[in-house]
């Protein structure tokens, strides 16, 4: 007795993380075969991500504290040089504070270049109030990437780098023309050409087979895990809208237009250049697949914990709102159930959307218009989608099935 209390102890105990590791098997007959299979499934991903977290332990445990404390140190020093010498001209801490906050995910990028920076001055006994006053700035970031490619940094540092000290010194008030010009792309044109992906004509999904996998399972849309539930709704948002996993994460329902025809998501496009997106979601032909049903059974659970529409997708296990990582996991999980290479990045899903209605002949102009894809057709797409993309939806989720 003592020793099966313990097993059942321990098996409690096991980090809510492992729960992401759920794998949705393809449907079953029987809602009890599915959950049988689904338990074994947890079990083994569990045991998996326990070895998988060991080696991680291990391979960080010889990483001397000594090291940590000096990488954490010098990207302090890229952090102290943007602070100090914006406040040399008068910004206010809460207006770095903002900026800090707009650059978001990539602002640890961002001050690690800065610490190269940090350093190269340092190297050169030059004062951050020089930054302010130099005539020339595109001759110092000239200097600044020489000096640094002889000291052996890799072509994405000194990418980095460049793109810390032009934002910076533009936040000091230099031209952008005499940042970003002709000399200064120069000077990291072999960088670009070394870091740049490699253009590749590869398979990618069919999106037929994910689409003809979510019909079988409709006939266990209501008594379904929610996790399940959550990972059809948005596999199924992201292939007819085309939009970046991040997008769809952080979009709103604008809960007024929430009908058994239609509803209406806002998100927005955080990439240089972006805006705000409206997702007009209507009703498709096939009620099987049909993306209203599927979001409409989801937002019977979510609702309660939405703040009326604010926040659509939620972390069971940890019992709070999703990340974007979080709703990939739960995308891939659908995708790998319905037998599709699951290890490709998400967004794969989107090209096979995309892919489909290439093969299926629809005019690129109408592709483009869409998947928001192309700024030749940027003022199309701000009345497009809404209006038109009804036909563009019901061809993709008909499938030969």
């Amino acid at each position: 007795d003592v020793a099966l209390n313990n097993s059942i102890r321990e098996s409690q105990s096991i980090d809510d993380s492992f729960q992401m590791g759920k794998s949705i098997l393809v449907a079953p007959n029987h809602l009890n075969d599915f959950k049988s299979t689904l338990s074994r499934q947890i079990k083994s991903n569990s045991e998996e991500r326990t070895n998988s977290k060991s080696q991680r332990l291990g391979i960080t445990s010889r990483r001397s504290s000594c090291d940590f404390e000096r990488s954490q140190k010098r990207r302090q020093d890229g952090q102290d040089l943007f602070r100090s010498t914006l406040s040399s001209i008068g910004v206010t801490n809460d207006a770095i504070n903002n900026q800090v906050a707009q650059l978001s995910g990539s602002w640890r990028r961002h001050k690690t270049g800065l610490r190269h920076v940090n350093q190269f001055m340092k190297d050169n006994n030059i004062l951050p109030s020089e930054l302010i006053s130099m005539k020339h700035p595109q001759i110092y970031i000239l200097n600044m990437i020489a000096q640094l490619r002889n000291a052996g940094l890799s072509s994405s540092a000194l990418l980095n780098v460049k793109k810390a000290i032009s934002s910076l010194l533009m936040s000091l008030g230099h031209s952008s023309s005499q940042i970003y010009n002709h000399t200064t792309s120069t000077s990291v044109k072999v960088d670009r050409r070394d870091t740049a992906k490699e253009a590749k004509d590869k398979d990618t999904y069919d999106i037929d087979d994910l689409l003809c996998y979510i019909r079988r399972r409709v006939e266990q849309i209501d008594d379904m895990e929610e996790e399940e539930l959550e990972g059809i709704t948005l596999a199924l948002l992201m292939s007819i809208t085309t939009r970046r996993m991040a997008e769809i994460s952080r979009a709103a329902l604008e809960v007024a237009t929430m009908t058994s025809e239609q509803f209406v998501l806002k998100s927005d496009i955080q990439k240089v250049g972006g805006s705000k997106v409206t997702l007009t979601i209507k009703r498709a032909k096939d009620q099987s697949i049909c993306p209203v049903r599927w979001f409409s059974k989801w937002w019977e659970k979510q609702q309660p914990r939405s703040q009326n529409g604010q926040i659509l997708w939620w972390n069971l296990s940890r019992n709070k709102p999703a990340s974007a990582d979080t709703c990939s996991k739960l995308t891939k999980q659908i995708i790998k159930a319905a037998g599709l290479p699951y290890r490709e990045r998400i967004t794969e899903l989107r090209a096979a959307a995309i892919t489909k209605m290439i093969d299926l002949g629809y005019p690129m102009s109408a592709i483009n218009a869409w998947s928001i894809h192309s700024d030749t057709v940027r003022t199309l797409q701000k009345y497009y989608y809404r209006s038109n993309c009804s036909e563009i939806i019901d061809q993709l989720l008909n499938t030969s099935e």
